[in-house]
Order: structure tokens, then sequence, then C-alpha cells
């Protein structure tokens, strides 16, 4: 069966022909769940770029969407929209691969998230790991948005502009996040006297 992906339909038409679609890849012609991954595959892929930044990591994440939707295929309420269960999937999907990369992630190096806060050099590596320890404590109560944008500056070396594009923000409040983000980091390493 080949599914028309150029011509515009209505919802209800669109949803019936795609329950009508999945009914029959639940009944065995599983093949023809090609035509749905043909359908959305650059919408999911689109969700996760927008959530991950990286594209490797995007790719990862739309393959991992078809593979639990297919899996789950059989809870999904033929008469809503396959689209918007497909998308709540890839939001997932995409959120939780941010999260065991944000606890893999290596800590952005001090003295790029803040000038300063580096040891002096007669402290010697012991206090240089309490300093590390407590900026990565430090940035972990940062906000999402700030902390993105600071250690895709500083981690991933990105430009504004890229953040800008990554976060799908104006330019303007990757700005302000980063400036925010190196203020309230600042102050957290003073209250603490290690700065």
């Amino acid at each position: 069966m080949q599914v028309d992906t150029e011509r515009p339909r209505g919802d209800a038409v669109l949803i019936a022909e795609e329950g009508a679609l999945i009914l029959r890849v639940l009944a065995g012609e599983r093949d023809l769940f090609r035509a749905l991954v043909e359908r959305y595959e650059r919408r999911v892929y689109a969700v996760a770029l927008r959530i991950l930044g990286d594209r490797h990591d995007a790719e990862d994440a739309s393959q991992e969407t078809f593979v639990r939707a297919f899996r789950s295929l059989d809870g999904f309420d033929a008469r809503r929209a396959f689209v918007n269960w497909l998308l709540a999937i890839a939001t997932n999907v995409a959120r939780r691969h941010l999260q065991r990369r944000r606890r893999a992630m290596p800590i952005v190096q001090i003295d790029a998230i803040c000038a300063g806060a580096a040891a002096s050099e007669g402290e010697g590596e012991e206090s240089a790991a309490a300093l590390r320890g407590a900026v990565a404590e430090c940035l972990e109560r940062l906000s999402e948005p700030k902390r993105r944008a600071l250690v895709l500056l500083h981690r991933d070396r990105r430009s504004y502009a890229e953040i800008a594009a990554i976060m799908d923000v104006p330019i303007g409040t990757v700005k302000t996040a980063i400036h925010r983000a190196r203020v309230e980091l600042r102050e957290m390493l003073r209250a603490r006297d290690l700065m």
C-alpha cells in the first residue's frame, strides 16, 4: 500500500487513514509501518534535534522513537491523531537522551564558566578538586535553559547564533541566559567563600 504524503488532508480523513493502516500493521502487515516512518521521520528528527541540539543524538533518538512507537502500537488509540502520539514519544525519548547525556557530561572548565573562580596556583589539586565539585553542584542548581546555554557555549564551543538555533529562542534570550547563569554561579560560589 502506498501512502500519499504530499496531498493535504483533513484531520478526520488522515486519522481514519492512519488508523486503518495501523490496524493492518497490527494484523501482521508490519512492512506498512514504513509508510508512517516515511511520513513523519522529518518531524520526529526536528523535535529531537530541537531538544538535543546534536544531529547524531537526534538521529539516535529518532530511531528509538520509531522502535518504541512500533512496539507500543497496540496501545495506540486509532481514533486519535497518530502524529501527536508519535511526537509525544519523540519528546520523551529526546528528553531521556538529554538527561543521560547531562549525567555523563564532563564538568565544564571552571575558568571558562566564571573567570576568577579558579584556585590560585599555590593551593594544589585538593583545592581545585573541591572547587570543581562546588561548580558542578552550582551548575545543577541553575535552571535548565541557563545551564544548557552555558554548557553549549563553553563545553561545546557553540556560537550564540548556534545556541539560539539549537534552543529555538532569539539570540538575545541566549545572551541573557548566559549572563544570568554566570552571575548566579558567581553568587553561589561567593556564598561558599570560593570566590
